[in-house]
């Protein structure tokens, strides 16, 4: 059995969520996704010809070869070890948090747990992002720059982040015209990345 993380569509929320559900091996070595939202399981299907390495520097990412998805099962995953699993429930209860302190708390520890976890970065990110909002400390953005750069680094089509990243420049650094480079870079990744068209018209 192998745990698995469903990825989300890049959109304007301001902290991502995913979606956590596990892969069988049945005894004819076909597999099959149990859904663990709703109790619902997949047909069978055989890994290797159902799912791709997404890329090179995420090695445990996989997309579906058919995009299709006749089997109506999730259009890329991420095999997780139980660490990962822990950092990711850790990512969701930061999300949760009306704290800000606990927020940053919570992601924290999901980053240190599990460096390789994007999501984390990018909402740990927005949790230093907003704390620096709310009382102007210095380190608190240039902190939030760091995990957003690290979500880049993790994850080069993290269109959100390359949006959130555009937000610091012009709004702590008033860099615009960085700032709109970074807006343009989000756009081109993620056509659909409204945020960035939104502060593009603003400018």
């Amino acid at each position: 059995m192998s745990e698995v993380f469903e990825f989300p569509a890049a959109g304007d929320k301001l902290f991502e969520a995913g979606h956590a559900d596990c892969i069988f091996e049945l005894s004819n070595e076909k597999n099959v996704m149990t859904n663990n939202y709703d109790r619902t399981v997949s047909p069978q299907f055989l890994f290797d010809e159902t799912y791709k390495k997404a890329d090179e520097k995420r090695a445990t990412v996989y997309r579906l070869r058919d995009a299709d998805n006749p089997l109506s099962i999730h259009r890329e995953i991420r095999l997780m070890e139980t660490k990962d699993i822990t950092a990711e429930l850790l990512n969701h209860q930061g999300c949760d948090s009306a704290d800000p302190g606990e927020k940053i708390a919570y992601l924290t520890k999901a980053v240190r747990i599990d460096p390789a976890n994007a999501s984390a970065h990018y909402n740990l990110g927005w949790a230093y992002y907003t704390s620096w909002e709310a009382s102007g400390e210095e380190t608190l953005v240039e902190r939030s720059r760091h995990n957003f750069f690290m979500a880049i680094a993790m994850n080069p089509d993290h269109a959100e982040a390359y949006n959130s990243l555009g937000t610091i420049e012009a709004n702590a650094y008033s860099d615009t015209a960085n700032a709109v480079g970074l807006w343009n870079k989000a756009i081109s990744i993620n056509k659909h990345c409204t945020g960035a068209y939104i502060k593009l018209a603003q400018v």
